[in-house]
């Protein structure tokens, strides 16, 4: 079973690949450093901004248009330009199930 994180990164490859030419950054999904930024947090647009020659602010406004928004609760763009991932509660109730099955094993 594929967790939070990974399903994360895979929906961010989707909106590279349809979206943005598949332009290659070898990016981030991590835990915040405070949960008041979000759940998980991303670097992408960061790296894509370089790529593109833009501001990414802008790159990662685009960006969370294209995602699939039905596990987050809110997506937020903070400068100088991460993604902050707010999950829905059915998702963090998913993901406590799937860690506690990891400990079960």
């Amino acid at each position: 079973m594929i967790n939070v994180k990974d399903s994360i990164k895979k929906e961010i490859q989707q909106v590279l690949k349809r979206h943005f030419q598949n332009q290659q950054v070898n990016f981030k999904v991590d835990y915040p450093p405070t949960t008041k930024w979000g759940d998980y947090s991303c670097n992408v647009a960061l790296l894509l901004a370089k790529k593109l020659k833009q501001s990414p602010l802008a790159v990662a406004e685009q960006m969370a248009r294209y995602l699939n928004a039905s596990m987050f609760e809110k997506v937020e763009i903070v400068a100088p330009g991460f993604i902050n991932f707010y999950l829905t509660e059915d998702c963090c109730s998913n993901e406590v199930l799937l860690n506690s099955q990891k400990e079960d094993r």
